[in-house]
């Protein structure tokens, strides 16, 4: 696992973009594929400048993480904010806040590693490219005290998760279900 430099962006948002197009999750704040690449941007972005975006050396498996309380800021997170505002709107805007907000409401901990994204380059999925790359997050966090969040939409996804370690704590019933996970 290495960490991203600026000039991934393109490659990372590429990635990520296609891997989420038909997740529920990001299909709930995202009206369109581009705006779902300005939301992949902006989680890279963020995570890139937090020293929080991961990637393998092929650079065709991605996490992109942050960890609450330790947000740093610069003027691009500004920027792309902004960005993401218009690309989604400001209704849906205002829903994907309100519903990080719910969200972050069910983790104990004052400070903790959430892993926002991961994916995987269709073609390499099945390969343990993701099984290394969490793993790799799991070592990160382990050294550095913090427990991991993450949540997930894809019922599929829920047996990788659990495979390594993960427990399901809690599911947020809506228009699709949520499914809260955590490693510690």
């Amino acid at each position: 696992m290495i960490l991203t430099n600026f000039k991934d962006k393109e490659a990372v948002v590429k990635l990520l973009s296609s891997s989420f197009l038909k997740n529920k999750s990001v299909l709930s704040v995202c009206k369109n594929s581009k705006s779902i690449s300005v939301l992949m941007e902006y989680s890279f972005i963020h995570s890139h400048y937090d020293n929080l975006a991961f990637t393998n050396e092929s650079r065709t498996a991605v996490a992109l993480c942050k960890i609450s309380g330790k947000e740093k800021i610069h003027v691009r997170k500004f920027f792309i904010s902004i960005k993401l505002a218009f690309a989604l709107g400001l209704k849906k805007a205002y829903f994907a806040m309100k519903h990080e907000k719910l969200i972050s409401q069910h983790r104990k901990e004052k400070q903790y590693l959430h892993i926002q994204f991961i994916g995987v380059e269709p073609e390499k999925q099945g390969t343990k490219l993701g099984s290394k790359l969490i793993e790799d997050i799991k070592q990160y966090a382990k050294v550095n005290n913090l427990p991991i969040y993450l949540e997930t939409s894809t019922p599929k996804n829920i047996p990788f998760y659990q495979n390594h370690g993960f427990e399901s704590f809690y599911t947020l019933k809506g228009e699709f279900d949520l499914y809260f996970f955590k490693y510690s």
